[in-house]
């Protein structure tokens, strides 16, 4: 969650180590002090974590109030707080919660997002993909997704040639996903308007993210990127000629590909974009898309969808169905 990264036999740790932090802060600081807040809402995000829910609402929702009073409910402090709020109903399973919340987001009633799009020019070869969504993070995704099916081992190389500067986060790539549920495993190769290349993954349902840079630093566009899989281990590459290819990792030995996530024989695969803004698409621009492998079906991708909780009705729109 946001810089930092956890494995599950990490929570233990995480949460004595902000339990401390929010302690001396608290002490320091006083119960006003920005980073009283700041680690009350790494402790409930934690609680996420470890399934511990009505901690984790009980330390975001302090949370929220204090950093929406002192920096306002539109601040990035305050957005941090809703988009965790988000992610906690969504795994806690209560859908009504989940619409009120990323309203907050949207700033709309019904927490509706713009819809995503992929566009394919055959003339050219390339595809233009447009993505709403909160991220492609955390401990669930909101992104448009053009796919197929890939049985057993295979991968995907594509060259991303622009990718619309919506957020800073925003990003553009591959990915290899178990399912399409929003909070499914995955490991993804993306690129950010900045040049950024990451390779990202989930390792088991419902958990949190996390990556590794490319060595490179940020690249120019255009730049290439693949994914592979060999049983369930999956790595990534990137390169700026689509023929010299570099591992995206640290450079850290311990960090080496490949990485090893239990999936199933069949997977989807294809090309991602969220622009990590609820209320604006980003467009991306791909180009030299190839697959290996049993990829059904064949020719160009020409599926998509937006991958994103489904919100229940507003209560409007039930009464005015009615």
């Amino acid at each position: 969650m946001g810089a930092l990264h956890f494995t599950e036999d990490d929570y233990d740790e995480a949460e004595r180590w902000f339990g401390e932090a929010l302690q001396s802060s608290r002490r320091a600081g006083g119960p006003d002090h920005y980073l009283t807040w700041d680690f009350t809402r790494w402790l409930g995000s934690v609680y996420i974590l470890q399934g511990r829910y009505a901690e984790a609402e009980r330390a975001l929702m302090e949370s929220f109030a204090q950093e929406s009073r002192i920096f306002g409910e539109r601040s990035w402090q305050a957005i941090w707080n809703v988009e965790r709020l988000t992610h906690l109903y969504i795994l806690w399973n209560k859908p009504e919660q989940v619409r009120t919340w990323r309203a907050k987001l949207t700033g709309t009633a019904s927490g509706g997002s713009p819809e995503g799009s992929t566009r394919y020019d055959e003339a050219g070869d390339t595809y233009v993909i447009r993505g709403c969504g909160m991220d492609l993070w955390d401990i669930s995704d909101e992104f448009h997704f053009a796919h197929k099916t890939l049985y057993g081992d295979g991968s995907i190389t594509a060259r991303i040639d622009a990718v619309e500067n919506t957020h800073l986060q925003t990003k553009a790539g591959i990915m290899i996903r178990k399912t399409r549920e929003t909070t499914s495993e995955h490991v993804s190769a993306f690129i950010t308007p900045s040049g950024a290349v990451t390779f990202q993954r989930r390792i088991i349902e419902g958990g949190v993210g996390s990556r590794r840079q490319a060595k490179a630093g940020h690249v120019e566009l255009p730049h290439w990127i693949r994914l592979t899989r060999r049983g369930n281990a999956f790595s990534a590459q990137h390169s700026s000629d689509g023929i010299n290819w570099e591992e995206i990792t640290y450079g850290d030995p311990n960090h080496a590909s490949p990485i090893e996530i239990p999936m199933d024989e069949a997977v989807y695969i294809g090309l991602v974009v969220t622009s990590h803004d609820v209320t604006k698409t980003a467009e991306a621009r791909f180009s030299h898309v190839t697959t290996t492998g049993n990829v059904t079906p064949p020719g160009p991708f020409t599926e998509s969808q937006d991958i994103r909780f489904q919100l229940p009705a507003s209560p409007d729109a039930a009464a005015g169905d009615k």
